[in-house]
């Protein structure tokens, strides 16, 4: 699905300003993508604890190919605390996901509407009608109970799915956030190796032309849980809120972010996303102390 390319990684800063800027009124056809699919890195978010069951959020895959068609998948991957990712045994620990599809079939179709539209179209929350076949059967010279294990996984499909949905709409604020900002004209963005990353491996990967040491430093990188570059979103972004109190503890103090679809063009006949990122309120006069715009331009 991603060809181990199309990582985007978001610092803690960015997941607060994502976490305060709203998303449900942004119309899914003013939103452009780099590429068909990709997966969104936002670090473990302690409160997004999907089933409360310790499988906390850290991300989602997004599965672009069928926009036209009228269809978003997105698919929450989580991370847990007890498991030690940099060991290549955590692929035996169990693991836990989160399906939601966006669906939307009219022009201006936004967020909110379009899970209104999947919740509707879906039936997310109710068992399929799978005909339940348990019952006490004849078979040869006795009798067998048979239990319809299809029936029950479709209760239970349908009750993790009501379960986790609250999780996902928080989530869905940072995923959508994200999107946006890739699409913005001038997005900052680093294709890098992780900073972990030995120095001397990348410049073997970069630099040498022998393959047998480009494999041997491959599964250097590859034990060190190291696997591919990522593009690294919003340093400049960073650097700029760092010293800021984005943290849920003085968030009554934030004016919350949100998108705006402004027209322009001859006719205003054109329309363009405009962020509005969340402002910092002084305290002490309750004036706005921060406040950027970041545009979206359509797509020719």
């Amino acid at each position: 699905m991603l060809h181990g390319q199309n990582i985007f990684s978001f610092p803690p800063v960015m997941t607060d300003l994502f976490r305060m800027t709203d998303v449900d009124d942004v119309q899914l056809d003013s939103i452009r993508f780099l590429f068909p699919c990709f997966y969104l890195s936002f670090g473990m978010q302690d409160e997004m604890n999907l089933w409360n069951g310790g499988f906390f959020v850290d991300g989602a895959y997004v599965d672009a190919s069928l926009w036209e068609s009228g269809l978003l998948s997105v698919i929450l991957s989580t991370r847990r605390k007890d498991v030690d990712y940099k060991k290549m045994n955590f692929i035996l620990e169990r693991d836990r996901y989160f399906y939601f599809p966006l669906m939307f079939d009219t022009p201006g179709t936004t967020v909110g509407q379009a899970i209104d539209v999947a919740v509707q179209k879906e039936q997310p929350f109710r068992p399929h009608d799978v005909p339940d076949t348990s019952g006490l059967y004849s078979v040869g010279d006795r009798n067998v109970i048979v239990i319809d294990r299809g029936k029950l996984t479709q209760v239970e499909v349908a009750r993790e799915n009501s379960e986790g949905f609250p999780t996902f709409r928080a989530a869905l604020r940072l995923i959508v956030n994200g999107i946006c900002y890739l699409s913005s004209e001038k997005p900052d963005i680093e294709y890098k190796y992780p900073d972990e990353t030995p120095r001397t491996w990348i410049e073997i990967l970069e630099q040498s032309t022998r393959k047998a040491d480009i494999k041997r430093a491959k599964q250097a990188l590859n034990s060190l849980g190291i696997y591919s570059k990522i593009h690294f979103c919003g340093e400049s972004i960073r650097v700029e809120y760092e010293g800021l109190p984005t943290g849920r503890e003085l968030s009554p103090h934030w004016r919350r972010g949100h998108w705006r679809n402004q027209a322009h063009g001859e006719g205003l006949s054109l329309r363009k996303l405009i962020w509005i990122k969340p402002t910092l309120v002084r305290r002490d006069k309750g004036e706005p102390e921060k406040g950027h715009i970041y545009q979206i331009e359509p797509s020719d």
